[in-house]
């Protein structure tokens, strides 16, 4: 069931939440937060507040919930209640096809973050190794 909120930025979900998946599954979590200020149609429309989450779990990479915080995302949240009902894995969502630019790219793109394959986004740091 999705749970659209009319706000100003809107916010919307569908599944479970980080905090819900992770009392459910411990451990065996990854999310993926794309930012709206990496989505090229969210610059040229000046709405770059906020982001989309992606949340999985890690053993099968079954897709568990996504979270939205932006522009349209009480319409863009449909492309998430389809991934769950069709039971897709983090890998077919972010494997999927986007045209660009779009703001439904941020899905795709929250996907490819979890599995630390972003493509507009600059690879994350490893922490030092402590000598």
């Amino acid at each position: 069931m999705p749970r659209p909120i009319y706000t100003d930025p809107e916010i919307a979900g569908v599944g479970l939440t980080e905090a819900e998946a992770r009392e459910q599954y411990g451990d065996d979590v990854a999310t993926g937060m794309f930012p709206w200020v990496a989505n090229a149609r969210a610059v040229m429309q000046n709405e770059t507040v906020g982001w989309v989450k992606s949340i999985h779990e890690t053993r099968y990479g079954e897709l568990l919930g996504i979270v939205m915080v932006g522009p349209h995302v009480t319409d863009l949240i449909e492309a998430g209640v389809v991934a769950l009902d069709a039971e897709a894995t983090v890998e077919t969502v972010a494997d999927g096809m986007a045209a660009h630019p779009t703001l439904s790219e941020a899905v795709k793109e929250a996907g490819l973050v979890a599995l630390g394959r972003a493509i507009h986004l600059p690879p994350k740091r490893r922490a030092a190794a402590a000598t």
